[in-house]
């Protein structure tokens, strides 16, 4: 049975039958006239506290057959934890003592207190795409008494977590059955970039032609594309034309993973130009210089020699078209634009009807060609398709 719990009744017979209070568990009453008789009460049970305790009073065991005693007692007094707990009666009186015994139960029924985590954020473990549980923060739990288990239900039962968003089912009891639960919430971002290789810088050389540019390679593009996560990384280029001008262009590309992670690299294309020496003859005056120059400002060599010894140079820049008079008879070649070969007459040691040009360019590259002997005879651009 349990216990009424109006206690207010025991606590006033208890001062009806006793003419003073003693100790705790104590009952002390008027003088006995024979031997004593002590009578307990059934079994009951008391609902525990928050600190799974319940206190005992000599009026909840003491039952009214009770007779004669002097001093009544109980121990223990306070009774812990949930298990049976005989709870025993001593009566003493003038003429002897006398005992018994109630088992009293202490019932819990309050409910343990669950806390879950807040809703937490992961990222996925290194070159994977999902993330280990023990990075995973548990649901903690207290009780008033003694805790049963914390069990988890619900989501992924393998050791990982996968991408995306998981709900965790976390649930509680006590010894005595009472039960909680709580919801927690994970979310696990890809924010790993994805991998590949970037193409190579590159230059690519105009020979002749028609055109100052040159197109695009085809193998010019990032390879290798992988990523921890399931799909195939895209990637953009910028600038996106096919079409390279001449000079050095900076590409950027950009890699990005089906998550939106992105890695970039900046590979260079140069396009350069071999240089095309020109060279032609009309009423015995040569005009030298250079076919298609992509680049009209840079810096040029030109060299002009007999085969017999002679040698000159001509500073850079050089218009094409400009003009040197070769005179064949004194052997002398001179250049009525420029004021040094105006006056000081360069004389062809050999007295080579045919003069050699050659240019070189900033970078190095050279072309040389032999000036034509005869009148209308010419070296021109080498106009062709690369």
């Amino acid at each position: 049975m349990k216990f009424p719990s109006s206690a207010l009744l025991c606590f006033l017979a208890y001062f009806a039958d006793t003419v003073r209070a003693g100790p705790a568990g104590t009952r002390t009453t008027k003088t006995a006239t024979s031997n004593p008789n002590a009578v307990c009460a059934a079994d009951f049970t008391l609902d525990a506290n928050h600190l799974c305790q319940a206190p005992v009073t000599v009026c909840q065991i003491n039952k009214n057959g009770s007779s004669d005693p002097t001093t009544t007692t109980i121990s223990p007094t306070l009774l812990t934890g949930t298990a049976q707990t005989p709870v025993t009666l001593t009566v003493k009186g003038k003429y002897g003592v006398k005992t018994c015994s109630t088992r009293v139960t202490l019932i819990d029924n309050i409910t343990p207190v669950i806390t879950c985590p807040t809703p937490q954020e992961l990222t996925t473990d290194p070159s994977k795409c999902t993330a280990n549980t023990t990075r995973f923060a548990p649901a903690t739990a207290t009780d008033n008494c003694a805790l049963a288990a914390i069990g988890v239900t619900g989501g992924p039962t393998a050791p990982v977590l996968p991408l995306g968003v998981s709900w965790y089912n976390f649930q509680v009891s006590d010894t005595s059955s009472n039960a909680a639960s709580c919801t927690a919430i994970v979310t696990v971002k890809d924010k790993e970039k994805p991998t590949f290789t970037c193409p190579a810088s590159t230059t690519l050389v105009i020979n002749g032609g028609k055109s100052c540019s040159k197109s695009v390679p085809d193998s010019f593009k990032p390879t290798g594309l992988g990523d921890n996560c399931p799909g195939i990384p895209t990637w953009t280029r910028s600038p996106p034309s096919n079409t390279v001008p001449y000079g050095t262009t900076v590409y950027n590309f950009t890699v990005t993973d089906a998550n939106g992670n992105s890695g970039t690299c900046a590979p260079t294309i140069t396009v350069a130009q071999n240089p095309v020496a020109k060279c032609t003859k009309k009423n015995g005056i040569y005009t030298i210089g250079l076919g298609m120059n992509c680049n009209p400002g840079g810096s040029f060599t030109y060299e002009l020699t007999d085969g017999g010894g002679f040698k000159y140079s001509f500073s850079s820049p050089l218009a094409s078209g400009t003009q040197f008079k070769y005179d064949k008879q004194s052997g002398t070649i001179t250049d009525a634009s420029r004021v040094d070969m105006a006056t000081t007459p360069m004389t062809l040691k050999g007295k080579a009807s045919r003069p050699t040009l050659k240019v070189t360019a900033a970078d190095g590259r050279v072309d040389t060609v032999t000036c034509p002997s005869s009148e209308g005879g010419h070296r021109e651009l080498r106009d062709f398709e690369e």
